[in-house]
């Protein structure tokens, strides 16, 4: 190859709940969108495709523009992640995460989703390009309240982060891109871009300077930060708005990113948020949930972000060996790698206090029933104020209901958070690997 190639890249949340607003008629339009070859999409990352049949429906309509494909299973309700490829898809793995939140969440359902990171080896014209797509936990507290899950995030994070640095070992092309629930300023994306060793393709190609981000509207977020949710643009977004770490003001967040290995061969030439606007719903399809019908709507209740990159002519084998042995950390990744380490220190030790709590409380409830059972049991040998009948059905709910909680107290904290433990034992001990090489490497 002796001439520079270019790839198109887009990711994509599509809010594929099952109760989900027009989920069908979304769909539809978004398969017609990506079916549409004017766009000319090499690559398409997406997130939250949970049905199958949603995934058949963008597979039968995309054949012509995006022909290969994958869809993986994890997890209770699968990892909703898909890759569309407009050339061959060589090979594909899945990383499922070791921590992935609370089962008592029951109606959040993080941790019934099998979060991974999946990822796909592409056979393109320049060569073989390696794209990462993952989906991290979900932050569901505001900013003035703590983040419950941030441990969890950040240790989605850091694994994201070591499976791109194994990557990059074999090679020098790859993307990184989903929905990362993170700002960008975040302890989560300062770990994919330092610790992975990527470049954040918006911050790459819109730099903004804190005088250029007070004071701007929801549009201006869009076009200046790349906010991608909670935009009160969005007809899915809540009308109060979420309020963006930067200004303050409730003009959404950028939760959605492109990353890449920034490189003499792979370059990032441009970047925008894009399906802002609404699109028309395929007739047949405009029936939503509640009974109304709609012509057109946003296709998700998250833009996409659709970046354009040059791929130039492979370098010499002696900068390939420089750059391979660029894998020691500077020191703001160190600070980085020391935070991680340190929060996720600090969430074991949570976990540990918390699984105490619950084993207590199993002893407690076992306590109880014991208790249940002699008293239930002296009151019919005395049969002074009751029948042997009334003994028994006051017996029967009592035993069920104290062996409920004691069964889940049992499940919570002798498995989950056990499970927990083990999984923060070792990210923690994986970090400090990192950090006792870096010093090594220092020294």
């Amino acid at each position: 190859m002796h001439e520079n190639q270019t790839l198109s890249v887009l990711t994509l949340n599509c809010w594929g709940l099952y109760c989900s607003k027009y989920r069908e008629a979304r769909f539809a339009t978004i398969g017609a969108h990506l079916s549409d070859p004017t766009h000319h999409y090499d690559l398409v990352g997406l997130q939250e495709v949970w049905r199958d049949e949603d995934y058949q429906r963008l597979c039968n309509m995309t054949k012509g523009t995006l022909p290969y494909s994958r869809h993986w299973a994890s997890g209770i309700d699968g990892s909703g992640l898909v890759i569309l490829s407009k050339y061959p898809i060589l090979e594909t793995s899945i990383r499922r995460f070791q921590l992935n939140g609370d089962p008592t969440g029951i109606l959040q359902g993080d941790w019934f989703d099998g979060k991974s990171c999946v990822s796909a080896v592409i056979s393109h014209p320049a060569g073989e390009v390696v794209l990462l797509n993952t989906h991290l936990h979900a932050t569901y507290d505001s900013k003035i309240t703590s983040d419950r899950y941030l441990g969890c995030r950040v240790a989605q994070a850091w694994e994201v982060a070591s499976t791109i640095r194994s990557t990059l070992t074999h090679n020098p092309l790859v993307i990184a891109l989903g929905d990362f629930n993170s700002a960008p300023d975040s302890l989560v994306a300062k770990i994919v871009k330092g610790y992975g060793g990527l470049t954040d393709a918006w911050e790459q190609v819109h730099p903004a300077s804190p005088e250029s981000r007070s004071g701007l509207t929801p549009q201006e977020g869009i076009d200046r930060l790349g906010i991608t949710c909670d935009s009160p643009l969005n007809s899915y977004s809540s009308s109060a708005g979420w309020p963006n770490h930067w200004t303050g003001t409730p003009i959404g967040e950028r939760l959605d990113y492109i990353f890449y290995k920034a490189s003499a061969q792979l370059c990032c030439t441009d970047v925008q948020v894009v399906l802002q606007n609404k699109l028309p719903l395929p007739s047949g399809t405009r029936k939503g949930c509640c009974g109304k019908l709609k012509s057109s709507e946003h296709v998700s209740d998250h833009f996409a972000v659709h970046a354009q990159f040059s791929i130039r002519p492979p370098p010499s084998s002696h900068h390939l060996q420089q750059q391979a042995k660029k894998r020691h950390l500077d020191e703001q990744t160190l600070e980085d790698v020391e935070s991680v380490h340190f929060l996720l220190s600090q969430q074991l030790a949570k976990v540990r206090s918390k699984r105490v709590w619950v084993i207590w409380g199993l002893v407690l409830f076992l306590k109880l029933l014991a208790i249940f059972l002699l008293v239930v049991g002296y009151m019919q040998w005395l049969e002074t104020w009751m029948d042997a009948r009334w003994a028994w059905i006051l017996l029967s709910i009592g035993v069920a209901w104290l062996s409920s909680w004691a069964s889940m107290f049992f499940l919570y904290g002798l498995v989950h958070c056990s499970e927990a433990i083990s999984s923060y034992t070792t990210l923690i001990g994986e970090a400090k690997t990192a950090l006792d090489s870096c010093h090594a490497h220092l020294h």
